[in-house]
């Protein structure tokens, strides 16, 4: 240790209280941004969902579908076929944090990738006629500055705004 730092207090103490052995702040606190972040990707799966359904993800509106199209499908909906696309949205926890989107293993009824057709409609298919209908990036872009402060929110609220006490005096 260098010669200008000087550890005081019992430390300890400190370790329980901050140790990753569940039963000190650390634990708490971690299990407590665990669960929040969890409640903000289902909430911004939710938003995803709603933004398909409302035809303007992020308040963004797709881009019309063509007359053929419409035609085709009975419908002037765009990404809503069969449902199998919203479905399809899920939450994962993954290394580090949570994925939400469409996993690769995902199927329509008729075996057909559906995070193939979710990129193809995300980014476009230029080649085939297909124009963008982003539902992700939307919703990212108009929801994504304030995950910060929603996340503190929710873990405020889960730890009822207690952060844990530090029972031990600093010195120095």
């Amino acid at each position: 240790m260098s010669d200008d730092v000087r550890l005081t207090g019992d430390w300890a103490k400190a370790s329980r209280i901050l140790g990753p052995g569940g039963r000190g702040a650390q634990g708490r606190i971690g299990r407590a941004i665990d669960r929040a972040l969890l409640q903000e990707a289902q909430w911004f799966r939710r938003e995803v969902i709603r933004g398909i359904r409302s035809q303007a993800p992020g308040g963004r509106p797709f881009v019309p579908l063509k007359p053929a199209t419409i035609a085709r499908k009975g419908s002037s909906k765009a990404l809503i076929d069969t449902g199998a696309l919203i479905r399809s949205i899920q939450v994962r926890r993954v290394s580090g944090g949570v994925f939400v989107g469409v996993l690769r293993t995902a199927r329509s009824a008729s075996g057909t990738g559906l995070a193939d057709i979710a990129q193809i409609h995300e980014f476009g298919a230029p080649g085939a006629g297909i124009p963008p209908r982003p539902f992700l990036q939307p919703v990212e872009d108009r929801h994504g500055p304030g995950s910060p402060r929603r996340m503190l929110a929710r873990i405020a609220g889960i730890l009822g705004g207690d952060f844990g006490r530090f029972l031990f005096p600093i010195r120095g």
